[in-house]
């Protein structure tokens, strides 16, 4: 059997392909695997397709470069935007067509509401109209963090986004696009998150808040959630709160991989 890749594995040799459009038509197929083989998402979408043989795709090609359809029926028009650059910021000027809506949006509709021609929201909001079907939005990409205004723009729009770090959260185990994804088992904290659990419920003995800080990427999802199972026990409920409320982590793919119960409706991904 040959070794599980991971996603970088699968990343980097769309790097080396000589367009840019080679590169984002490589990403393209990516995002569409893991749409299909996420424990999440895998769940949400009845299936994925390609916008070109989409046969609703009216023979334009502005935008959306996939469409999801959900298991209750509705669409989502998804974007997938590639950066070789992990670390590169997101910025609004990336997004500002996918999104924008034109000044006769704000006016009194003299004429049907507009958006700009070539943009995500636009081409979602023309389909949605004419199959009176509703369609979601969703922002694929592989770089860094938003920047604050390209943050605000996406969720203004409703839209849906995940970045680099999402696509390795996700509990797919191989990579391999030529195959279904493995997923993966449940896992223990690591080091650091049982260091910090110890600390907060330790901390919670003597007060009745406190703060915890931890970098990107480190899980505090992961440690938050598991923080929250430890100090109200089984059978009492919680509510998780992300603080940046832009681009919230995922708690669904934590519920469904870690603990096997069904999928949260929310987050990052609504």
């Amino acid at each position: 059997m040959s070794k599980a890749r991971t996603l970088d594995d699968v990343l980097g040799p769309i790097a080396a392909l000589k367009t840019t459009r080679a590169k984002g038509d490589a990403f393209e197929r990516l995002t569409k695997w893991f749409l299909e083989n996420d424990p999440v998402l895998g769940k949400r979408f009845e299936k994925v397709e390609m916008w070109k043989k989409w046969k609703h795709n009216d023979g334009q090609d502005t935008g959306i470069d996939l469409v999801a359809t959900e298991k209750d029926g509705t669409w989502c028009a998804i974007q997938c935007k590639y950066h070789e650059d992990r670390t590169q910021t997101v910025h609004q000027s990336e997004v500002k067509g996918l999104v924008a809506k034109a000044e006769s949006l704000s006016k009194k509709h003299k004429s049907q509401t507009r958006l700009e021609d070539h943009s995500l929201a636009a081409r979602a909001e023309a389909l949605s109209k004419k199959h009176k079907r509703e369609m979601h939005l969703m922002f694929v990409h592989s770089g860094g963090d938003l920047s604050s205004n390209a943050a605000k723009m996406l969720r203004d729009a409703n839209c849906s986004v995940i970045g680099y770090h999402d696509l390795r959260s996700s509990h797919i185990q191989d990579w391999s696009l030529d195959r279904r994804a493995a997923r993966a088992e449940r896992q223990d904290l690591r080091e650091h998150q049982k260091e910090a659990l110890s600390s907060v419920v330790g901390g919670f003995k003597g007060a009745d808040r406190g703060q915890l800080i931890m970098a990107c990427g480190t899980g505090k999802t992961r440690t938050a959630m598991t923080i929250a199972e430890k100090m109200v026990g089984g059978g009492v409920g919680a509510v998780y709160r992300p603080l940046h409320l832009a681009h919230p982590p995922d708690p669904g793919r934590v519920v469904t991989a870690c603990q096997h119960q069904p999928p949260l409706r929310g987050g990052m991904l609504r």
